[in-house]
C-alpha cells in the first residue's frame, strides 16, 4: 500500500528509522534535512515506512511540480532492505499527476527502468576510507602526491574552529559567483542547513590557511557514522597554487582513515573536477536522473 502524505503527516521516528538504516546511507532525506533545504516537501509511503519517496516540489504558473533541491544531490527512494524493481516502480507511478513538471535525481541504488521519464546518468565520486592512511596514501596518484609537498612546504595548516558564514563567504567570492543559479535564497537555506547539522554534531567546517592565517581553501562537510559528504568545497588562484585542495582532502582521508566510512565528493560531471577527486584514488558511481515535462505547451514554451 502506498500512501500520500503531506509534511505535517509523517511520522518523523518511522521516517527517520527508514532513512537511518537504507542501503545507500545519504542524509539528504533526513526530515530536519529536507526541511532546511526544501520550499515544501510531502512524500510517499510505501506500508508501515518500509520505504520512502520524498517528493520535494514548488509552484510555477500556479502549477506545482517536482525539483531537486539545491544541496541534495541524490534523493528518490530510500529503503532499509533491497528495493524491488517493482515496488520501485509502483512508488514512481504514484507521484501524484497533479505535478506535471517534474526533475529530479534518484539515489544510486535506485534502478530505474521507467518509460515514463527521461532517464540520464549522473556521476558520483567516492572514496572508501576502509584501509589506513598508509594505504589509501599509496593510491593517490603522482600529481595528488606532488602537490602536498608543495602545501608542506608552505606551511599550511587546518583549522576547524570558524563560523561556517566564512565558508559561505569565501565560497561566494571564489565558487558561488561562477555559478548564476545560485542565489541568496539558496543561501539562506545553506545557512539554516550548516546550523543544523552543526547542532546535531552532524556537521564540520575545515579550512587551510598559512602561518598569517590567510584562508586559501575551505569546505563544509555532512558528517555521518558511515559517510562525510563534501557539501561546499570552495579555494581561491592562490590555494590551487600552493596545492592547498590537495592538502584539505588528504586532511579528511588522514583523519577518518580506517573509520569504514565513504568520503563522498558529490560529483563531479566538470572533467577537471572529477580528475582532481580520482588523483586520490576515488571511485565513480551513477545514480540516475529523471525528467518528465507535462506542462501545457505555452509554459513549456516559455520554459524551454
Amino acid at each position: 500500500m502506498i500512501n500520500y502524505l503531506n509534511r505535517n503527516e509523517i511520522d518523523e521516528n518511522k521516517w527517520n528509522a527508514c532513512v537511518q538504516h537504507a542501503g545507500c546511507k545519504l542524509p539528504y532525506a533526513f526530515t530536519w534535512y529536507l526541511d532546511c533545504v526544501s520550499d515544501q516537501w510531502d512524500a510517499l509511503v510505501y506500508n508501515d515506512y518500509d520505504a520512502v519517496f520524498p517528493l520535494t516540489w514548488r509552484n510555477r504558473f500556479f502549477i506545482p511540480y517536482l525539483y531537486q533541491p539545491m544541496f541534495t544531490q541524490q534523493l528518490g527512494v530510500f529503503s532499509p532492505s533491497a528495493l524491488d524493481e517493482n515496488v520501485l516502480k509502483l512508488l514512481l507511478d504514484a507521484i501524484p499527476l497533479r505535478f506535471r513538471f517534474i526533475e529530479i535525481n534518484l539515489n544510486y541504488l535506485n534502478r530505474v527502468k521507467h518509460a515514463g521519464f527521461e532517464i540520464s546518468p549522473r556521476i558520483n565520486l567516492f572514496l572508501d576510507l576502509s584501509a589506513d592512511y598508509d594505504q589509501l596514501y599509496h593510491n593517490y596518484h603522482e600529481n595528488a602526491k606532488r602537490n602536498l609537498h608543495k602545501a608542506v612546504k608552505r606551511q599550511l595548516h587546518i583549522r576547524s574552529d570558524f563560523s561556517p558564514g566564512i565558508i559561505t563567504e569565501f565560497f561566494k567570492s571564489h565558487t558561488g559567483i561562477k555559478i548564476p543559479e545560485i542565489g541568496e535564497y539558496h543561501y539562506e537555506h545553506l545557512h539554516e542547513l550548516m546550523e543544523e547539522a552543526l547542532q546535531r554534531n552532524a556537521g564540520k567546517v575545515h579550512g587551510v590557511f598559512d602561518e598569517r592565517d590567510n584562508l586559501f581553501a575551505a569546505g563544509f562537510f555532512i558528517v555521518t557514522d558511515s559517510r562525510i559528504i563534501n557539501l561546499l568545497p570552495s579555494i581561491d588562484e592562490e590555494g590551487k597554487e600552493i596545492g592547498a585542495g590537495f592538502y584539505l582532502v588528504d586532511y579528511l582521508v588522514r583523519h577518518y582513515a580506517g573509520s569504514g566510512r565513504v568520503l563522498d565528493f558529490e560529483g563531479s560531471m566538470i572533467p577537471t573536477i572529477a580528475r582532481f577527486y580520482k588523483s586520490f584514488g576515488a571511485q565513480e558511481q551513477t545514480y540516475w536522473h529523471l525528467r518528465r515535462n507535462d506542462l501545457p505547451r505555452l509554459i513549456r514554451w516559455i520554459k524551454g
